[in-house]
């Protein structure tokens, strides 16, 4: 009786991983023929302004000039010139001068100025409510918080700020978890042994794409050979928060971790290059229009915000001002486009930076 039992499950077995086998297959021959997935490939940003770099994946190009025309005419176009350091604004001499303070601010597009005209950035604003100090607006397109450390050490230091202020937008969660950010690829940061370590260095030239998480040979396998693979892959990845076009390799929680953690480091840097930091967090205008009709706790600053604080990191948020205008009526981000701020979100930000720079005495 007992062999008869086995020999009834392995056949039920056998029936079922053949069934099974069968119907993947079947599903990888119907979107071969009928709905095939294409490999990604990596490519670079299309700015004019910008090229690959192997450790940051791009930089802005020195010398550049020209006009920038958004996409679908969400933002207007804004004459940008780049400077021989390689950033958007006028030539600062090297080294300091004598009886200057400087302001270096990091971040991504919104540092850098898009859709504003570069008098209108927030780091501008900042300096003319200044004496004595001069801002150094390193802002780059699309960049992470990864690539921000790395251009800290590699360029900013060079400057010798007296204060950085990292410009932390909610989409650097995202930048942060991800090898692939756009469809371009860039470094990233990974946790071990509770040590960061620097990943997809030097980067990658634009080319072709994998959906490789931690190295693994087996998915990068599945990705380029298998229709099936690529489908779920790129529909059902749960990490797609913000955009889409990113090859993610950790989760939210982790990458919460390794951000704080970069964070850290980078505040460790300036300390001991004679410089305090500050993280500046830029809200999002959709957080700000739910939280300003009394909906529920909106976003992860509120977590972001207790771990900064934890590690004693210093911060501004602009989320509880940012309502108050909403409330108020003002537009402090595009209409097509609420993660860039405009002329106007661009004034209330540079006067929460200078009153949170006074609360924390960073300023005189």
């Amino acid at each position: 009786m007992k062999g008869q039992f086995f020999r009834k499950l392995a056949a039920n077995l056998f029936l079922v991983i053949g069934g099974t086998l069968a119907g993947l297959l079947l599903a990888e021959i119907t979107l071969v023929l009928f709905y095939p997935q294409k490999v990604g490939v990596t490519g670079a940003l299309v700015n004019f302004f910008v090229q690959y770099d192997p450790d940051l994946g791009w930089v802005n190009r020195k010398g550049a000039s020209g006009k920038l025309n958004p996409p679908d005419d969400r933002l207007p176009s804004t004459q940008i010139k780049i400077n021989d350091e390689g950033f958007r604004g006028r030539e600062l001499p090297l080294p300091k001068p004598k009886g200057i303070k400087r302001i270096l601010v990091l971040g991504d597009s919104n540092a850098f100025g898009y859709g504003v005209n570069e008098e209108e950035r927030f780091s501008n604003l900042l300096e003319k409510q200044l004496v004595g100090y001069e801002t150094v607006n390193l802002g780059v397109f699309g960049y992470g918080t990864d690539q921000e450390a790395i251009l800290l050490e590699r360029e900013g230091l060079r400057f010798s700020p007296d204060l950085v202020i990292l410009a932390f937008i909610p989409g650097d969660l995202t930048d942060n978890m991800s090898s692939i950010h756009s469809g371009v690829s860039k470094p990233y940061c990974s946790l071990e042994n509770s040590r960061i370590k620097l990943n997809n260095v030097p980067v990658p030239r634009p080319g072709e794409r994998t959906m490789v998480r931690r190295g693994s040979r087996i998915r990068e396998t599945l990705y380029r050979h298998s229709h099936l693979y690529r489908l779920v892959a790129q529909r059902f990845n749960e990490s797609r928060i913000f955009m889409s076009d990113s090859v993610f390799e950790m989760s939210k929680d982790e990458g919460l971790r390794v951000t704080v953690s970069i964070l850290e480091g980078m505040n460790r840097v300036c300390r001991e290059n004679g410089s305090r930091f500050v993280v500046l967090l830029l809200s999002h205008g959709a957080w700000i229009d739910a939280l300003g009709r009394n909906q529920a706790e909106v976003g992860y600053y509120p977590v972001l915000t207790r771990m900064l604080a934890g590690r004693g990191i210093t911060f501004i948020d602009t989320t509880e001002k940012f309502v108050d205008e909403f409330r108020k009526g003002n537009k402090l981000f595009f209409d097509r486009d609420p993660v860039h701020l405009n002329a106007a979100g661009n004034r209330v930000t540079a006067e929460i930076l200078h009153e949170g720079l006074l609360r924390f005495r960073l300023l005189p």
